[in-house]
């Protein structure tokens, strides 16, 4: 099941009824907006993780109006 995957994947998919699909899989952490993500953080406690996005609240898609997904290697959002 995608929920399970631990890693940041993107998972595609398509079903034989004609649709097709994107969800973003893995442990996403919540962190305090005091840092850049795009950094290294600091060994404090402010720094740790707030705990992880729930997967009802990843990225996802199913059959978009304009008939594809695009994807590269960046943040998603």
């Amino acid at each position: 099941l995608a929920k399970d995957i631990p890693l940041g994947f993107n998972l595609f998919f398509a079903t034989q009824s004609g649709d097709a699909g994107y969800a973003y899989c893995g442990i996403l952490p919540v962190r305090s907006s005091q840092y850049d993500p795009r950094f290294p953080l600091p060994a404090r406690k402010d720094a740790y993780w707030k705990g992880t996005v729930p997967i009802a609240r990843m990225v996802r898609g199913l059959n978009p109006k304009k008939g594809y997904f695009a994807n590269w290697n960046n943040k998603p959002v």
